[in-house]
């Protein structure tokens, strides 16, 4: 059940570094985000300028909750967010992300 979602507006340092920005969201901060528990998807939207993008990840805890477990994961050092069965990657829709099931990142193990 989604408690809520988490939106952010990001900027890179000028205009014209703004694929590679978007190329490092992709890539590297979503699903470092997605690896925390609490957050279980995400959604990127390009301004029509294409200077920035806001990034809506949706949560399947409190708001308050998974922004402290993000804030944890960060101060402890073990970012990306460690979670049950280590394997974390997030799986991709076109511009959408959801986090894998437990079932998921445990199949491996089994």
């Amino acid at each position: 059940m989604t408690h809520g979602v988490l939106i952010v507006d990001s900027k890179p340092e000028s205009p014209d570094k703004f694929d590679a920005h978007l190329e490092w969201y992709k890539q590297t901060h979503v699903p470092e985000v997605l690896a925390v528990e609490g957050f279980t998807s995400a959604r990127l939207l390009e301004s029509l300028e294409r200077d920035s993008l806001v990034a809506i990840f949706e949560l399947d805890a409190d708001v308050d909750v998974a922004k402290g477990n993000l804030r944890a994961a960060q101060k402890s050092g073990r970012w990306p967010g460690h979670s049950t069965c280590n394997s974390t990657r997030s799986r991709r829709s076109g511009t959408s992300w959801r986090s894998p099931t437990r079932a998921e990142r445990c199949a491996s193990r089994t």
